[in-house]
């Protein structure tokens, strides 16, 4: 079954049907609050990443209710292996290639595009 999201005010939020949630790029600052958010509701949480963001550290060893798998999703067998291990109901894809500077926006766009194809494919 697929999940229900009902949209109310910020701490009106209800995820029904759903148990199992990955999200991929959960290691970086906006996947990351979606992680607790999760969380937050109940919900086991896999958190798929090359890494974390620096206060997801802790919390992700402290808590029963996160699992972390190191993954880039650029490579497509890594992946699977991670989504068939966890098996979630329900997937949040918002993993990119973290770079600043406008020099980099090139080769940011186009790792990040493979990553999509492969989470597509």
């Amino acid at each position: 079954m697929s999940a229900v999201i009902r949209h109310g005010s910020e701490d009106d939020i209800t995820l029904a049907e759903v148990d199992r949630v990955a999200v991929v790029g959960g290691g970086g600052y906006v996947g990351w609050h979606i992680v607790l958010r999760l969380v937050g509701c109940g919900h086991s949480v896999a958190i798929m990443d090359l890494g974390l963001f620096p206060e997801a550290r802790e919390a992700v060893s402290a808590n029963k209710s996160i699992t972390f798998f190191r993954v880039d999703i650029r490579e497509k067998e890594e992946l699977l292996d991670s989504f068939k291990r966890y098996r979630p109901k329900t997937v949040y894809h918002v993993a990119s290639y973290g770079m600043s500077g406008r020099e980099m926006v090139g080769t940011a766009k186009q790792k990040s595009r493979l990553g999509k194809l492969i989470m597509i494919s």
